[in-house]
């Protein structure tokens, strides 16, 4: 049975925002080629096929089918052109279901995990802070309930390399962000005592438009995952005591996208997606995914690919 380390979103994720911004309205003669959501409330949704689930490098699933749907509910608080350009309101739920030995558990179900979740960021000239609550569940029961207020800051730096007259290959920048996590009620790692995470990450991005319509991203993710306080938590093997371990995990990917442009737009915009990525492991998370989802390796390859729209 694979747990929380047994424990519980991505990565990134994983946590889902959308930005939502102002549109003209859509006239008939504009047809599928205008935005038809005009108006402050947006939904989006999802689903991606992972070959290995870890979250923040702790070590979940990598048996059999890893499905992982998602949507989410956002709506525009306020917007403008000034400095101070828009508050967004947010709340959704994230799930993973399992084929394999974690989606049995106690409640005999293949659903693994349920994250509910709900937020409120704020965007100030390229910076966007953001408050976020979520609830980590798993309906089959194999872990426990760990609930947590994160904090996270995003910067926008595609205008500073645009002003440079950087362009290569449409760079569209580093797109940075730092992401501090507080638990009050549970823990990751699945041993007693709240935890603090910190997680650091960039995706430099590149546009490549080969054919009209279908524009391919390419972006190349790293995400560095550490401890502050009792996050990575793991006896030792030689006094037994608790032991916490700064550093978690790092990973590098290449992920791609292109959209669904012969979906009309009145369905709203659909993307295909896909990735590969290598995941470093800690000593203590390497440990405790030794015989489970390792062989004592510190480090593994799995991919997702997947589908998602906004509207």
């Amino acid at each position: 049975m694979i747990g929380r380390f047994i424990k519980t979103t991505s990565t990134a994720a994983l946590i889902a925002t959308f930005a939502l911004v102002s549109a003209q309205p859509v006239t008939a003669a504009e047809g599928d080629a205008a935005d038809p959501n005009t108006g402050a409330i947006s939904v989006g949704g999802g689903v991606d096929f992972v070959t290995q689930y870890w979250f923040r490098g702790i070590a979940q699933e990598n048996q059999e089918v890893i499905a992982q749907p998602w949507v989410e509910l956002g709506i525009n608080l306020y917007e403008s052109e000034g400095v101070f350009s828009s508050v967004d309101f947010n709340v959704g739920i994230w799930n993973s279901l399992h084929s394999g030995p974690s989606g049995t558990g106690a409640g005999g179900s293949m659903w693994y995990e349920a994250d509910f979740y709900t937020g409120l960021s704020a965007s100030i000239s390229d910076f966007t802070v953001s408050v976020i609550y979520t609830a980590y569940y798993s309906p089959n029961t194999v872990f426990a309930t760990t609930q947590e207020i994160a904090l996270k800051f995003e910067y926008d730096d595609s205008g500073l390399w645009e002003n440079l007259g950087v362009n290569f290959l449409g760079f569209s920048g580093l797109a940075p962000y730092a992401l501090i996590a507080f638990e009050f009620d549970g823990g990751a790692d699945g041993i007693s005592g709240e935890g603090v995470y910190l997680e650091l990450g960039i995706a430099p991005g590149f546009e490549l438009a080969f054919v009209e319509n279908y524009p391919i991203t390419i972006t190349f993710p790293v995400t560095l995952g550490l401890s502050l306080s009792d996050y990575y938590q793991a006896p030792n093997a030689t006094t037994g005591l608790i032991e916490d371990d700064a550093f978690g995990y790092v990973t590098f990917g290449v992920e791609a996208g292109v959209p669904l442009a012969f979906i009309p737009s009145r369905y709203g915009e659909w993307e295909f997606h896909a990735g590969v990525y290598v995941i470093v492991l800690g000593s203590n998370v390497k440990n405790a995914a030794n015989g489970v989802v390792t062989n004592g390796d510190s480090a593994e390859v799995f991919a997702k690919f997947g589908f998602s729209f906004s509207y």
